[in-house]
């Protein structure tokens, strides 16, 4: 197996300025499927969904924590991932310093 080699590339962003951002409020993370040895996993799925407020006629106090017990709200699914266990691993660590970098508390 030859030696793995590192090098850096230029890569800029190309934004659609008409794009409007999706909204996401809820998030569901699978394992994938598993490899040949049948335990580990070859990924992860990452499903970024929006759920409505129930919609109500008429301003009503806080409903209390029975007022949805037998109701299933639908998520609208927004966009899906399938990302390597590294990647995803990277992920997690940029986003943890750009929570630290704007943390209000600490400004």
């Amino acid at each position: 197996m030859p030696p793995q080699v590192q090098f850096q590339i230029q890569a800029q962003w190309v934004l659609d300025p008409l794009s409007v951002p999706a909204v996401v409020n809820q998030m569901l993370i699978q394992e994938g499927p598993p490899v040949e040895n049948g335990m580990t996993p070859d990924g992860t799925y990452l499903t970024f969904g929006h759920l409505n407020p129930p919609i109500s006629m008429e301003p009503q106090p806080d409903p209390g924590p029975d007022a949805f017990a037998n109701t299933i709200l639908p998520v609208v699914p927004v966009s899906r991932f399938f990302v390597s266990r590294e990647r995803l691993k990277s992920f997690h660590a940029t986003l943890g310093r750009y929570l630290e970098a704007t943390d209000p508390s600490t400004r």
